[in-house]
């Protein structure tokens, strides 16, 4: 199977998917790395959110994790990571 073999929106919808994956988990190393320095994730989150490094995955992201929204949505990031061309294609 060749990337040919896939029409023109799903070979848009696997480069977006693999994009907005990427943006999902620099968010998350993101606040991980502040934490671990001490910084308090809330500010940093609050901080980021209105500087240049924001994105709207960035945004959806890291506000669930900073309010501990995140069950059920690791095994679903899991998942896109894992098997991209299984989610995107």
């Amino acid at each position: 199977m060749s990337a040919s073999d896939f029409s023109e929106e799903r070979k848009l919808n696997l480069v977006s998917s693999m994009l907005e994956a990427i943006h999902i988990v620099t968010a998350l190393e993101a606040l991980s790395l502040g934490a671990k320095t001490g910084v308090d994730v809330g500010t940093l989150f609050e901080v980021i959110h209105g500087a240049a490094g924001n994105s709207a995955m960035f945004a959806a992201a890291g506000r669930e994790l900073v309010l501990g929204q995140t069950e059920g949505k690791v095994d679903s990031l899991d998942a896109l990571v894992r098997r991209p061309s299984r989610n995107c294609l």
